[in-house]
């Protein structure tokens, strides 16, 4: 690889800057989580509130779907800036999954752990199917998260039953 050029979409001086034109705000979610978030006049806590957030947008704007190659190129742009000492200890959040693995992006992986970084995925969304890609290998820390018994309808992994856990009293 011949590493990170100026006008790539993931370089620092990048003129696309598609995180600063979000329209999905997944990842923005995703790092309220890490940093925390003002609600009203209250604030909440994140798990790493005195962390730097780098946004590095790999789905377009409201796309479901995405290549494995934009995955790829984040990776290594920040697999780069770890290399380079720009950037410290880091942690990569993938919030993203798929069905299959991806031997270029396991590839990709790879040199990030190799430069020092650690990787986590969300676990997905598939219950007892199984996790989703990448945080399925094994040197990957996946993530996931459970719901409310009853959340999800019968027979359906995608489509949460929101209305059960808004409008039942929910014991401990």
């Amino acid at each position: 690889g011949g590493g990170v050029r100026e006008g790539q979409e993931f370089g620092a001086s990048s003129p696309k800057r598609l995180w600063e034109r979000d329209t999905d705000s997944h990842g923005t979610a995703v790092a309220s989580h890490v940093i925390g978030f003002e609600t009203g006049s209250f604030f909440v806590d994140g798990v790493a509130p005195g962390a730097v957030i780098i946004p590095l947008k790999v789905f377009p704007n409201g796309e479901a779907e995405t290549f494995s190659s934009r995955i790829v190129a984040a990776l290594a742009y920040v697999t780069e800036l770890r290399q380079s000492g720009r950037v410290g200890p880091t942690v990569v959040n993938l919030s993203l999954g798929g069905s299959r693995p991806s031997l270029l992006e396991r590839r990709a992986i790879g040199d990030a752990i190799s430069a020092g970084l650690i990787v986590v995925s969300s676990a997905g969304n598939r219950g007892e199917a199984g996790m989703d890609w990448p945080a399925a290998y094994p040197e990957v820390i996946s993530v996931g998260a459970v719901g409310w018994t009853g959340q999800f309808r019968p027979g359906t992994v995608d489509e949460p039953n929101t209305a059960f856990w808004w409008t039942n009293d929910v014991g401990n």
